[in-house]
């Protein structure tokens, strides 16, 4: 399953089995029972009892429009439109757990202790310890803990970090907010979106689902007395953020700030301001400007990640400076900037997840890209020791961060040589233009399909053994081609080209 699967950490083990249960189902949407219950090691009584409850919570959700779950003759099935995601259903058992209530209540600060909390929810001040225990082992990696009156206790980014990923986690594109409260959102981010780039200039629609969960938070914990000012003045991360970000759009911001809070001191409105320019700038949310990305490089330690990565990617490729100038052009540099923007400041990755290669996409092209992530990855963990705990707990999210930014800047060719084939089948060239025609849209397939054999050509396919033939590889295809033709014919792709 392609979410987080620390969405469900917060599950007791009850609905934690309806989870695994409906991830099953998800990829084996008809299956019987006695399959279900051995691939999960359930029992065929708890495997009922699952579906069961199951179809009950569709009901209680009021999911029944999207989705509906069938029993009989032993056979569990799965009904759902292409378009529906069962996490709409999971986020519904992280909403009513008891783990989430006790989150939502430290960040709006609604109880002052742990009694009154249990007298709320009809259980035991016993049973709160024992979840709060449970949250605190989760928010270990960001450094907070949890008071006995209820109040999240660590620094202020941080908190901010977690409740951002909390609730975008939680919640997604179904905004948590009343009519009200999404109406003030709605507004405040209609001006930010004016003073950072004029009236014409707005946040994307997932951009702007991210902005509205920020500034909700940003907003609330202001309003409860909470800001940043002193860690930013005291975080050695964060000496140079309050760095020459233009005049207008920071005081186009204070100024917004402060009519929300007009108590507030004008240099913690500001710091405020570098903040929410910062996490823009870190999603890729600010409109282009090279005065941006000048402005974030003053920042050294950025500057020095983005080096260290050009410096070991040119060593791990052996390129030459000429090659390597080439490749990091100013929007890779520019990606690697955000990432490490990201990373530095916020301590969080875009890339939050563990793909499977086997059922999503075909990473098996860009296995030098997976390995050189992973080794760069390794080499990057030491540089965030203020938080080393939460960076490396989050390995593979930088791994595939690093992943994604090379697979969508660094085109292969640039750093390996294509692999030149040549298509020729007795069936004449309509066949050889359909075969051609499987391999011209693969995705950043490094691959050139040429028509004649070349100085170039690496692998000549046809159905026709052909002697003689001056090319390093050559394949025999049955007619029509088998899997075991393809499955060949990809091994050999997938040998590196050298030159």
């Amino acid at each position: 399953m392609s979410q987080d699967e620390s969405l469900f950490k917060l599950l007791n083990e009850t609905e934690w089995k309806k989870v695994k249960a409906l991830q099953y189902l998800q990829n084996h949407p008809n299956t019987s029972l006695s399959e279900l219950a051995t691939s999960l090691d359930f029992s065929n009584h708890t495997s009922k009892k699952i579906i069961t409850d199951l179809q009950s919570d569709i009901l209680a959700f009021n999911l029944e429009s999207s989705f509906s779950l069938h029993f009989e003759n032993n056979l569990v099935t799965l009904v759902s439109p292409p378009h529906k995601n069962i996490i709409i259903w999971l986020r519904h058992y992280v909403r009513n757990s008891i783990e989430y209530k006790l989150l939502e209540a430290c960040f709006l600060m609604t109880h002052d202790n742990i009694d009154d909390f249990a007298d709320e929810y009809f259980i035991s001040p016993t049973s709160v310890y024992r979840v709060r225990k449970k949250l605190e082992n989760i928010l270990e990696k960001y450094q907070i803990t949890i008071s006995t009156n209820l109040r999240f206790e660590g620094q202020e980014v941080s908190i901010r970090s977690f409740l951002f990923e909390m609730y975008f986690k939680f919640f997604g594109e179904n905004l948590p907010f009343d009519c009200e409260t999404n109406a003030a959102i709605e507004e405040g981010i209609a001006r930010i979106e004016n003073i950072i780039g004029g009236p014409k200039f707005k946040f994307t629609q997932v951009q702007k689902i991210k902005v509205k969960y920020v500034y909700y938070i940003v907003f609330t914990r202001m309003a409860q007395g909470k800001n940043p000012s002193q860690q930013l003045q005291t975080d050695p991360r964060f000496k140079k953020i309050l760095m020459r970000w233009p005049e207008h759009t920071i005081d186009g911001l204070s100024n917004a700030i402060l009519a929300k809070f007009p108590n507030l001191p004008e240099e913690d409105a500001k710091l405020e301001s570098y903040m929410m320019l910062r996490y823009l700038y870190s999603e890729a949310m600010l409109p282009d400007s090279p005065e941006w990305d000048a402005i974030v490089l003053e920042n050294t330690v950025i500057s020095n990640l983005n080096n260290l990565f050009i410096n070991e990617f040119g060593r791990y490729f052996k390129l030459d400076a000429t090659k390597s100038e080439t490749i990091f052009s100013k929007t890779v540099c520019d990606s690697l900037s955000r990432l490490h923007s990201r990373l530095y400041f916020f301590e969080y990755t875009n890339a939050d997840y563990i793909f499977d290669p086997s059922d999503t996409i075909a990473l098996h092209q860009y296995n030098d890209y997976m390995q050189f992530a992973s080794q760069m990855t390794n080499i990057i963990t030491p540089s965030f020791s203020h938080n080393r705990k939460r960076v490396t707990s989050n390995q593979a999210g930088i791994m595939y961060d690093y992943l994604f930014l090379m697979m969508t800047t660094i085109p292969l060719e640039l750093v390996n040589p294509p692999f030149h084939v040549v298509f020729e089948f007795s069936q004449g060239a309509n066949f050889d233009l359909l075969v051609k025609s499987l391999f011209k849209d693969r995705p950043n397939a490094n691959i050139v399909v040429e028509r004649h054999i070349t100085e170039n050509t690496l692998l000549f396919v046809s159905d026709i053994n052909v002697q003689d033939l001056d090319v390093p590889f050559q394949l025999q295809w049955h007619m029509p081609p088998t899997a075991a033709d393809w499955s060949a014919l990809e091994d050999i792709l997938a040998i590196p080209v050298t030159t």
